[in-house]
Order: C-alpha cells, then structure tokens, then sequence
C-alpha cells in the first residue's frame, strides 16, 4: 500500500512538471486575446457586464411574474405593515386569518 501511495505521487508530480509549461502558454494566449480585445474595441469592461447582469436578472423576475399573473398563480396580499411591525408578523397574520 505504500509503495502505491509513492508511485501515486511520482505520477501527479510528473503530470505537474508537464502541465506547468502548458499554463504559462494557456496564460500568455489569455493576456494576448484581452489585449487584442481592447484595442479593437470589443472589450466589455466589467461596470457594463453589471449592468447587462442586471438588465438580465430584472428582466427573468418581470417574465416570471408576469407568466405567473397571467396562469392566475399570484395572491394578491394586502398587508398592513405599521411603523415597529416585523412585515413577516404581519405575513403570517394575514395567512392565520384566511
């Protein structure tokens, strides 16, 4: 058993050695396609990704909501939430009173 253990590891420190050349590569490819990207202009810079993020996410919660009023799956709640009320405790009084 030990002497598989050994020659486990001999076997992942070669693969290591191998792959570490290949990383430097991998990297130095990545570095060059970003900086091609800027300078021709289709770089997305990350506050725009946010924003698409975001555009995204708001759209998929407005489609979900309106398939779901749409199918007649929604409960319209009215909740009396007053000033030093948890909304949570006023959720489950409206449930305990239905």
């Amino acid at each position: 058993a030990a002497m598989k253990s050994v020659n486990i590891c001999k076997r992942q420190r070669a693969h290591t050695l191998k792959t570490e050349r290949l990383e430097v590569l991998e990297e130095f490819r990545q570095s060059a396609k970003r900086k091609f990207k800027r300078a021709v202009g289709k770089a997305v810079s990350s506050s725009q990704q946010a924003e698409e993020l975001w555009e995204n996410s708001y759209e998929a919660v407005r489609n979900d909501y309106l398939e779901k009023a749409l199918e007649g799956e929604l409960i319209d709640l009215e909740l009396d939430v007053t000033p030093g009320v948890n909304a949570i405790d006023s959720l489950h009084s409206v449930e305990s009173a239905s």
